[in-house]
């Protein structure tokens, strides 16, 4: 890791602390709050925004033109990283508050992908409005549109090509957590679904995911799934493998729009 990333890491730490020093100060009699800011691990945001950058580069080094735009798609020389689950919106609910931003993955023909963070996706088992987040998703503009649409009117229930769940503790993660995930890509319908984690997952973790491989959920075929880990190691960090999710994104992207494969620049 370079100085300028460690940099970069300690303040957003910085800003992240004093954002749950406010919180607290503001909520200290409200119990609910408390216990959601115990819980809170800024860490771990620091870790899902580092997903989102380290798969846009890759998506740049396969030969696709990426772009940080914010909430209307606009590019911005400024990301605003989404610090809760929450809806996709297009537009401020308030003036002067803006929405989070996502990544824009330009291909061919100038089809259009959005990369999120935190955003949350129907539940297409129970179909009344229920749904989940998803930590980095990745979805084509038409359906991430249709995603605004459908908080509001529960119809035509979208997903995203890929799921995420990035965990950022100081254990190993565990077969509860591989359950959750098992549950997210049935109920997701999403072809991609991965845990990635800053602790290398066990072999009964690692076999459970694996095994959602070529399952029909809801018509759709999880083409690939897995437990993925992100290590630093003698002060570098190793994201080797995220290379396989990035991969399998240029995949669903390729297969999505119909056209042959972008070779590596």
């Amino acid at each position: 890791m370079s100085p300028e990333q460690k940099a970069l890491l300690d303040a957003l730490r910085d800003d992240l602390s004093a954002f749950k020093v406010e919180v607290r100060r503001k909520n200290k009699d409200k119990q609910l709050v408390v216990e959601a800011i115990n819980d809170y691990d800024g860490g771990g945001k620091i870790f899902e925004a580092f997903l989102v950058f380290r798969l846009k580069a890759n998506l740049e080094a396969a030969g696709f033109t990426t772009e940080i735009c914010n909430a209307a798609g606009q590019p911005t020389e400024s990301f605003i990283l989404r610090g809760a689950p929450g809806h996709l919106r297009r537009k401020a609910m308030k003036a002067g508050v803006a929405e989070p931003g996502f990544i824009s993955i330009i291909a061919q023909d100038h089809d259009v992908f959005e990369l999120h963070n935190s955003v949350e996706w129907p539940d297409h088992l129970t179909r009344d409005g229920e749904y989940h987040e998803f930590d980095v998703s990745v979805a084509s503009t038409t359906t991430c549109t249709e995603l605004v649409t459908w908080y509001r009117k529960k119809e035509g229930a979208p997903s995203p090509i890929l799921g995420l769940e990035a965990k950022f503790h100081g254990e190993p993660p565990g077969k509860n957590l591989a359950r959750e995930v098992t549950g997210l890509a049935i109920k997701m319908r999403t072809p991609l679904v991965y845990l990635v984690s800053s602790k290398p997952a066990g072999p009964s973790v690692t076999r459970q995911l694996e095994a959602l491989r070529g399952v029909i959920a809801f018509k759709t075929k999880i083409v690939d799934a897995g437990a993925i880990d992100v290590r630093v190691e003698d002060g570098v960090i190793d994201a080797s493998k995220l290379s396989r999710i990035s991969d399998e994104v240029i995949k669903q992207i390729q297969a999505t729009i119909g056209v042959p494969e972008i070779e590596p620049a």
